[in-house]
């Protein structure tokens, strides 16, 4: 989840899965998604940007404190937020640890983010990128490929 470090669509010309995405056109599931889960109390026209720039990334900060586990659900494993915007204690007690740091970004890993493949029974998931997976399953199952969709 980028906390308005790149610009938007930059995860999408790096061929990075993104949260914060306003490629067109914009999944309504997706959408409804964000406003239900992730940001109740927010109405995104097209993505779930901070707000109002750099002022606006507590509000996201915060949201990620108050949804924690569905932005685990949602496969979110990294923030992206700028170097000049210190991590609330609240996101630390979590588990987000920083894994890089530079004069423009710090990035922090979600200690628990669901797998990108998944599946409700209990299978072995294996995959190198997002576009393949190996199971290894007792009986059959469905694959869910966490994405914007």
């Amino acid at each position: 989840m980028d906390f308005e470090v790149l610009y938007p669509n930059w995860g999408t010309y790096f061929d990075i899965n993104e949260l914060s995405d306003i490629d067109l056109p914009f999944p309504k599931a997706f959408k409804n998604f964000i406003e239900t889960n992730l940001l109740p109390a927010s109405r995104p026209v097209t993505s779930s940007s901070a707000k109002g720039g750099r002022p606006g990334v507590p509000i996201f900060e915060h949201s990620v404190i108050n949804h924690f586990k569905q932005y685990e659900d949602a496969s979110v494993k990294y923030l992206l937020m700028p170097s000049s915007v210190s991590l609330l204690p609240g996101l630390a007690k979590k588990g987000v640890t920083q894994v890089f740091h530079d004069s423009l970004a710090t990035i922090y890993e979600m200690p628990h983010p669901r797998s990108f493949f998944s599946t409700p029974s209990s299978c072995t998931v294996t995959s190198s990128g997002d576009n393949k997976a190996t199971l290894n399953c007792a009986t059959a199952t469905t694959l869910l490929r966490t994405e914007l969709s």
